[in-house]
């Protein structure tokens, strides 16, 4: 696990400085312009009670990050050596100020200038809800598409659950927003997993914290996949390839579902997306990071805890669209 010592704050506030309602987190590597494009659309938001921080992951070239976003104040952190996804939003969160959590990746931006606000407002209105997954627009070189947090089967069944606020059992990492207190660990992710499935292992502790998922459509994130990572290094301390996402994310499927999902369901679970994975690492000529993800995985069950879901939990994963069968 990479040690939190390497990412470093800039120094801190004085402590009569009323902390903000929202901080707003992004984790930046090697990718300056997209990185600016991200910050602009923080600086064109209309709320004021915020503050921006943002983590140099390992750049080769350190990043220019500014001093302000608009009316915002900026704090940048640098990690020397590269923390992966997990990593990084947890140090985000340690130096974190506000009960409110607001994640963009790089890439990604706010595609109206009143998201921070209308995340405020709807915490502000909805006290159970741990989590907000917004509406994400994913450009790919293929074109762009939808990333909801709703099996693609419920979106065919259901015309309009786009556009609608409704409970959700899933979110997407690359901008959502989340309470300070969605788990007694303060809401952190698991550093072992790096990279891939994270969310979908933080959703089910919130869920099981006895917290709700909100989608809530009106807060819209274009994520732009076709910027490319200059030097693009895992926190494991290898490349992130295709080939070290097939690792992890077969890994990592064995240690999220094995965690968290009861007896009933691991046999089917287990069984589909570890062909499901092994496919793709097919279709791409990658299957010794399938098969070195699936040993590796194995391995791993040994040091991992079970806390199987609660029967509360299972029932709202059922009603609103979670994973359980597969």
């Amino acid at each position: 696990m990479p040690a939190a010592s390497n990412a470093l704050p800039d120094p801190a506030p004085a402590q009569a400085e009323r902390a903000p309602a929202l901080s707003v987190l992004v984790a930046a590597r090697d990718r300056p312009e997209a990185l600016a494009a991200c910050l602009a659309s923080v600086a064109a938001q209309t709320f004021a009670d915020a503050e921006v921080v943002v983590l140099d992951d390992a750049s080769a070239t350190p990043l220019d990050v500014p001093a302000r976003a608009g009316a915002l104040p900026v704090r940048r952190l640098r990690s020397e050596a590269p923390l992966g996804a997990t990593g990084a939003r947890n140090a985000l969160m340690r130096a974190a100020r506000g009960q409110l959590f607001v994640f963009l990746d790089d890439d990604a931006r706010f595609e109206t200038p009143n998201a921070l606000a209308t995340i405020a407002d709807v915490f502000a209105q909805d006290p159970a809800a741990a989590l907000l997954a917004f509406r994400v627009t994913d450009r790919t070189e293929a074109g762009t598409q939808p990333l909801l947090p709703y099996p693609r089967r419920w979106l065919a069944r259901r015309p309009g659950l786009d556009r609608r606020a409704a409970p959700a059992a899933a979110f997407v990492a690359c901008g959502y927003a989340q309470r300070r207190d969605a788990t007694p660990d303060g809401g952190r992710y698991d550093e072992r997993l790096v990279y891939g499935h994270e969310e979908l292992e933080l959703a089910y502790r919130v869920l099981d914290a006895g917290h709700t998922i909100r989608y809530t459509p009106e807060v819209a994130v274009f994520h732009d996949r076709t910027q490319p990572v200059a030097t693009a290094r895992s926190g494991a301390g290898g490349t992130a390839t295709r080939h070290w996402k097939t690792y992890f994310m077969t890994r990592n499927r064995l240690l999220v579902a094995w965690a968290h999902l009861p007896l009933r369901y691991l046999p089917s679970h287990l069984a589909i997306w570890t062909a499901l994975h092994a496919l793709d690492a097919l279709r791409h000529r990658h299957l010794g990071a399938f098969f070195a993800g699936l040993r590796d995985g194995v391995r791993d069950l040994a040091k991992t805890k079970r806390q199987p879901l609660s029967p509360r939990t299972v029932r709202y994963l059922r009603t609103h669209g979670g994973r359980l069968w597969y």
